[in-house]
């Protein structure tokens, strides 16, 4: 599979919302002061102005909860890893009043022009297309690094010195007033663009343990 190519949109967004979008996608974030226990089941992210469920996998926890004045975000890990040292993560992020300044289409693209940037590999992005939840439009895709250098923060367990690969689903949720980021992802040995661990063939898979999404 190769790398699509990621040309630049033309889009105006508010200030640092790609920055605020690639939290999840580094290896670290924010120690928070308080983290709600979620119960078994669907947890959900409560947006500035909706709310976007998803299914929780068996054994994971909620390790992360933040709001900004423009974002709120998530994070959740299986039990036994930390926001430090992570081979899997689902990450649900709202972004105020996006809705009408970007499809979620462009959104995605923007956010892979982004990753790119801290990829010290070659960059991992095939759009899957369009999708809904609960009537609301939105875009999923793949999206990875073959090699990322990853980071460490001085309040989390140090990152692992060697590069990893990363992979993972997004999906884009265009709500009425507000748009969703949701994507779970993978960290492992450092691969290559022939031998790509999710593409269009199996990630359903990889999704199912998270669904059924909902935006009520």
């Amino acid at each position: 599979m190769k790398a699509t190519s990621t040309a630049a949109v033309s889009i105006s967004l508010a200030p640092g919302v790609m920055a605020l979008g690639l939290y999840c996608c580094l290896s670290y974030s924010p120690v928070l002061a308080e983290v709600p226990a979620d119960q078994p089941g669907q947890p959900a992210l409560t947006g500035f102005s909706q709310k976007l469920g998803f299914n929780l996998p068996q054994g994971w926890k909620r390790a992360s909860n933040e709001t900004q004045v423009n974002m709120i975000q998530a994070e959740f890990v299986p039990q036994e890893q930390t926001l430090g040292s992570w081979s899997s993560m689902i990450c649900v992020q709202s972004f105020k009043g996006l809705a009408a300044e970007v499809t979620a289409e462009q959104f995605l693209d923007r956010l892979a022009i982004s990753y790119r940037d801290v990829c010290r590999g070659e960059l991992v992005y095939q759009k899957l297309g369009e999708t809904q939840v609960d009537g609301h439009p939105g875009f999923q895709a793949i999206m990875g690094c073959t090699e990322l250098v990853l980071q460490s923060d001085a309040k989390l367990q140090p990152a692992p010195a060697e590069p990893r690969g990363e992979i993972g689903y997004y999906a884009a949720i265009l709500g009425q007033v507000d748009l969703y980021l949701l994507h779970k992802s993978d960290r492992r040995e450092v691969f290559n663009l022939r031998q790509v661990p999710l593409a269009a063939t199996n990630y359903r898979d990889f999704v199912a343990t998270i669904q059924p999404l909902s935006l009520k």
